[in-house]
């Protein structure tokens, strides 16, 4: 008996014995390349294909990385993974993202939070710059020290603890604990190694079960990010951009996050693309014109996108 078009499998519809059809490797890697083929010489799609809005262009390129990934000499791994191990604390969303990435920046500047020893101090010089207090200074904080205080401050209740699989160049594999309602294709997170103190990002690629436990896999970037903010190169012009930041925020500013200067990367609130929008961006204290060149990917909360920069001088943060 010839089988006919294939049927869109529905759970629990046509499941019973002998009604049900499997499609794999074998005779399945035959059907695909003889499919191609038959595409080609008839300069049509089938009918029963015209329903996925691709065109015979765009189903035929399909149909080849399909056999060229199911034939017995698949393509290797672009980026081969290595084992490790350790733990990853992880958060989500743009904005709590961008507030790890910045508490790192201040634990790697020393700054204190010791604001009652600064008023101590200022107090003493009203005073003849005598000092008032006999007692031993508190001991300064470390780095670490510095960053897990500015992560308990409520950030706590929003990370994870993840078990880390492997790396590869431009991503990495965890074990997650269970799986939450925001574990999801294409979320944003943050990350931190637990022995070290930078935030990193990535974006969510892949979930799947090993041996019984929920695992993902994340696109990560190169380099440390760091925070930024956005806002319109001509404020007092009209744009669409600078219509939508007053209706959002009043001031025009956009908070966002500089994932990698040399591949020229930000990740920003959704919205914030418009395809050669002129903007400045803040980078390490200057401010530097860019244009907004193409959108990347998107998320819950935020858009990736490439910039490229404008050849000026770097301006100055208003006062």
């Amino acid at each position: 008996e010839s089988p006919g078009a294939p049927v869109r499998y529905r759970f629990g519809v046509g499941s019973g014995q002998g009604r049900r059809r499997y499609f794999g490797l074998g005779s399945g890697y035959q059907l695909l390349v003889d499919l191609r083929e038959g595409m080609g010489q008839d300069r049509k799609l089938p009918a029963w294909l015209e329903s996925t809005g691709c065109n015979l262009f765009q189903t035929r390129r399909l149909l080849a990385t399909l056999a060229q990934h199911w034939s017995s000499t698949p393509p290797m791994r672009g980026r081969p993974r290595r084992k490790a191990s350790g733990e990853l604390f992880v958060t989500w969303s743009l904005e709590v993202v961008r507030r790890m990435v910045s508490a790192s920046e201040f634990a790697h500047s020393r700054r204190t939070l010791d604001y009652e020893g600064y008023l101590k101090s200022m107090t003493a010089r009203h005073r003849g710059h005598e000092a008032l207090i006999s007692e031993a200074p508190p001991p300064v904080r470390t780095g670490m020290e510095t960053l897990l205080a500015l992560e308990s401050e409520g950030a706590r209740q929003m990370m994870e603890k993840w078990e880390l699989i492997d790396l590869s160049e431009q991503g990495l594999g965890a074990r997650l604990p269970g799986r939450k309602p925001w574990h999801g294709i294409g979320a944003l997170v943050g990350y931190r190694f637990e022995e070290e103190m930078d935030w990193h990002v990535g974006i969510i690629r892949r979930l799947g079960i090993s041996h019984g436990k929920p695992n993902v896999g994340l696109t990560t970037f190169p380099g440390i990010p760091q925070c930024s903010q956005l806002r319109s190169a001509n404020p007092k012009a009209e744009s669409p951009w600078a219509g939508q930041t007053r209706e959002t925020s009043g001031l025009g500013w956009r908070d966002a996050i500089v994932l990698d200067e040399e591949s020229c990367l930000l990740v920003a609130p959704s919205g914030t693309f418009i395809d050669e929008t002129r903007l400045e961006v803040s980078i390490k204290g200057s401010f530097r014109p860019i244009f907004l060149e193409s959108l990347q990917g998107q998320g819950p909360g935020y858009e990736l996108i490439k910039y490229r920069l404008v050849e000026d001088a770097p301006s100055q943060p208003p006062v």
